[in-house]
């Protein structure tokens, strides 16, 4: 969606007086904003994807899988009512970069393991044999994001983005503690709001949140209840999710002109959950 009718910014006049004059520059006189949905624009994705798996031998199975990818697109998502997809309306492309979903390097791997029986017939093997443990560990990189303008420098004709001054990348030194990324996470100077009639030098998405790393496992056992027949059996499930407690933090505030720009103040996933279950079949 984007805006057929979007104003053209007067050089003549201030920022202010094109902020205050946004339907009198719009081509279409006597309307305001013109919705347009279209499907003309496209996405991309290239991948190198490696997986390696271990069949079910000797109690043991295991799946690993990495995918180095890139996504790139023009919007990620849109809703009837809901912001402009294009940030640009008179230049498309400006808004073509990493889409929202990108994870630029994802390693996942699973296993299953039927723990070995004790003596079979035993009361410690009715107790202690016969578990299965099986997880899920996810190691992936952070997600991408951009730092906006303030101040509508294109007075009403879309969003600007931040002018990236300085060479390099802002994003600070992955490797700090986790105090020093939570207080500033990339280098709040290298941001400047952009001239006005201009939409900034920072590309979309283009920088990249802290990584995510999580462990998911179960441990199952189950017993044979004859007095229910041969499909009688009773099944003990407890579960960990995100089993180390680890703290996944989200990507920081990018507001500029928000007292808390570039720190970290929120996360992404909730801490340790841990859950039994008791199934009955028959």
């Amino acid at each position: 969606m984007w805006d057929e009718n979007a104003p053209i910014y007067d050089p003549r006049r201030t920022l202010s007086q094109n902020r205050a004059t946004v339907d009198d520059r719009r081509p279409v006189k006597d309307f305001q904003t013109i919705y347009k949905w279209m499907h003309g624009l496209n996405s991309s994705y290239h991948a190198l994807q490696v997986s390696v798996d271990k069949r079910y031998s000797r109690g043991f199975t295991v799946s690993t899988s990495y995918t180095w990818s890139k996504n790139l697109d023009y919007v990620s998502s849109q809703s009837w009512g809901g912001a402009f997809g294009i940030n640009n309306p008179l230049n498309f492309f400006f808004s073509r970069g990493n889409s929202d979903h990108t994870r630029q390097h994802r390693l996942i791997n699973s296993f299953v393991w039927d723990l070995p029986r004790l003596q079979k017939g035993s009361t410690a093997d009715a107790i202690l044999g016969n578990w299965r443990l099986s997880g899920i560990i996810t190691l992936q990189s952070g997600r991408p994001f951009s730092v906006g303008a303030t101040n509508n420098p294109m007075a009403g004709a879309g969003a600007a983005r931040a002018d990236l001054v300085g060479s390099g990348y802002p994003v600070l030194d992955p490797g700090r503690s986790k105090g020093e990324k939570l207080a500033a996470y990339f280098d709040k100077a290298r941001f400047t709001n952009p001239a006005p009639n201009t939409y900034g030098t920072l590309g979309r998405n283009t920088l990249f949140g802290p990584g995510f790393a999580n462990a998911d496992v179960s441990l199952t056992k189950g017993w044979r209840l004859p007095f229910l027949r041969e499909a009688g059996r009773i099944e003990y499930r407890f579960e960990a999710f995100n089993l180390l407690n680890a703290t996944h933090l989200g990507n920081p505030v990018t507001g500029q002109t928000n007292p808390n720009f570039a720190k970290i103040l929120g996360t992404d996933g909730g801490p340790r959950i841990l859950q039994m279950a008791l199934k009955v079949a028959w």
